[in-house]
């Protein structure tokens, strides 16, 4: 029997279904334009997507940079491919994992350099040590398990190697109003059934996957506990995540000067949205 799912803003949803196979269905529908949302910076998720990008392409061009002779990459929840897309082929070998099959082919088919396979983060089909790099972005807020899939880095990671992990931010102010809408968005959706008549507990809720978070503290202690160093922290991403103000310019633009001034200071540990850790396996 499968546990009751919880929902983005922390509340339970009645639904029994299966986390995974939920993230699945999820990530295999949004196959179709995935790769597009890398390049419009009309919303605030893409610019997001798009500087996170960014973030990981030179932490991984600094690792490649530090790592000897052939150099063998991991991109553990690899999309359509974008995670290692900007670095250059010569003397790599780049394989990529992700839940949805939609998501491999099209990064085996966008990026012929990538030697793909459908894979669970937890459960990795690959020896210990084989890679001196894993990128894993955007992947382990899925995973219900996410302990089980730092420590499966950890293990197909040679010793010394170099682990790229992306997470959102729970001390982010910005994501606790997003947070607080959801909340009251779902509370006014049941006020409205009732006042329809509805005698269906489930006529208001939306039935989701679960999202996690971390504070920066809860994501050392994560990383140190399943074997790994942390050497690198880049917060970034600011601004209103309501779906109203999604593509508000004045938003995307709070976001831009924010990402350029604030990521160095205290303040951004409790308003950023996004971080990427750079972390080295013991």
């Amino acid at each position: 029997m499968t546990k009751a799912l919880v929902d983005k803003d922390g509340s339970t949803s009645d639904r029994s279904a299966n986390q995974t196979n939920i993230v699945q269905q999820h990530f295999d529908a949004a196959s179709t334009n995935w790769a597009d949302r890398y390049n419009q910076y009309g919303s605030l998720s893409n610019l997001d997507l798009g500087v996170r990008l960014d973030v990981a392409t030179r932490m991984l061009k600094e690792a490649c940079a530090e790592a000897r002779g052939p150099i063998a990459i991991l991109d553990a929840g690899c999309g359509t491919g974008e995670g290692t897309s900007r670095l250059s082929e010569s003397g790599l070998k780049v394989f990529a994992t992700d839940l949805s099959a939609a998501m491999v082919e099209k990064a085996i088919r966008q990026y012929h350099f990538i030697h793909g396979s459908v894979a669970d983060a937890v459960a990795l089909p690959f020896a210990s040590g084989s890679f001196d790099i894993v990128l894993s972005l955007g992947v382990i807020e899925y995973i219900s398990a996410y302990e089980g899939a730092v420590r499966e880095f950890r293990r197909v990671l040679r010793p010394g190697g170099t682990l790229i992990l992306s997470i959102p931010n729970r001390s982010s102010w910005f994501r606790r109003l997003h947070k607080l809408d959801r909340m009251l968005a779902r509370l006014m959706r049941r006020v409205e059934a009732r006042l329809r008549g509805s005698t269906q507990k489930d006529a208001s809720r939306i039935p989701t996957y679960r999202h996690q978070s971390w504070t920066l503290t809860e994501a050392t202690r994560l990383l140190n506990a399943s074997g790994f160093k942390p050497l690198e922290a880049k917060l970034f991403t600011y601004g209103f995540r309501l779906p109203m103000a999604e593509e508000w310019t004045a938003n995307i633009a709070l976001c831009r000067w924010m990402n350029a001034h604030c990521n160095n200071t205290t303040l951004a540990r409790h308003l950023a949205c996004t971080a990427v850790l750079r972390s080295q396996a013991l």
